[in-house]
């Protein structure tokens, strides 16, 4: 849920820095519905206020959220595709190095209650939580056949031969079933061990 304090950063940063809803939901990190929500509700508050302060009684009360009737299921499969959708955009921000710009677990949640779904914080980050471990889960490969792999890495060793320090270039072959390596130096394009093939 959304802190009062956080309500009242959204309230100064639109009245008295005259920022923009865009940037005020960027710089808090919460939703755009979410912020202009509050500020339609503080220009209406400040129409029934004839006292004419600087702020309202609105700044210190507490964020609520409308009360939803029914008692229909809440994690119905439209409410978790329209979930799955925004953790696949967040996959592909944070691929794109958009990271700042990705939805937090409440942005989730208050995107489905501004879109009228009827579901709760803790249902949300239950469901987002082990999305998240199943995408993680990965496929353990069983054990190597004999005869059917090779492992081929290549890589730069430097070593003191005739007390002169040396860069030596190093192919490494690897058998995944017996764990078996055989190494290759190369200097000067020559290779150091005899009786490989050119």
């Amino acid at each position: 849920m959304i802190s009062l304090e956080k309500k009242q950063k959204v309230l100064l940063a639109f009245h008295q820095e005259n920022k923009s809803q865009r940037q005020i939901a960027k710089e808090l990190g919460i939703s755009r519905n979410t912020v202009k929500k509050y500020i339609e509700e503080d220009l209406e508050k400040r129409k029934q206020d004839i006292r004419e302060l600087p702020i309202t009684d609105n700044y210190v009360t507490p964020p609520s959220y409308k009360k939803r009737k029914g008692n229909k299921r809440a994690l119905t499969p439209t409410v978790m595709k329209r979930i799955r959708k925004m953790l696949k955009d967040n996959e592909f921000k944070r691929q794109h190095q958009m990271h700042k710009q990705q939805l937090k677990m409440i942005d989730i949640h208050e995107k489905l209650l501004d879109e009228g779904f009827e579901i709760s914080y803790t249902t949300v980050r239950n469901f987002v939580n082990s999305e998240e471990k199943r995408q993680k889960e990965v496929f353990i490969r069983q054990k190597a056949t004999a005869g059917h792999e090779i492992v081929f890495d290549w890589g730069e060793v430097k070593l003191i031969i005739d007390q002169t320090l040396r860069s030596l270039s190093m192919a490494v072959f690897t058998l995944p079933y017996s764990n078996e390596r055989i190494a290759y130096l190369y200097g000067n394009l020559k290779p150091h061990l005899t009786g490989s093939s050119a």
